[in-house]
């Protein structure tokens, strides 16, 4: 996922199709498992919980038009 987001031509293509920028990566899941919260915030993925809602903030760009900031990983 992380991958695609940071793919210029991906992120045109959501424009184009009517996704406006920014680009803000979350997961939903209806169970949460144990670690799931450290790696959301490690990545700067929003994590939401269906019984809890929002369990970590996604990473918001600060400037209007902005691409988030998405930490770079290895594997």
């Amino acid at each position: 996922m992380l991958e695609r987001i940071r793919d210029a031509a991906f992120r045109s293509w959501l424009q184009r199709e009517g996704f406006p920028e920014p680009v803000i990566p979350a997961v939903f899941g209806l169970a949460i498992y144990a670690g799931a919260e450290a790696m959301a915030q490690k990545l700067g993925v929003g994590l939401y919980e269906a019984r809890r809602g929002e369990v970590v903030a996604p990473c918001i760009p600060s400037a209007p038009g902005a691409s988030p900031s998405v930490p770079e990983t290895s594997g």
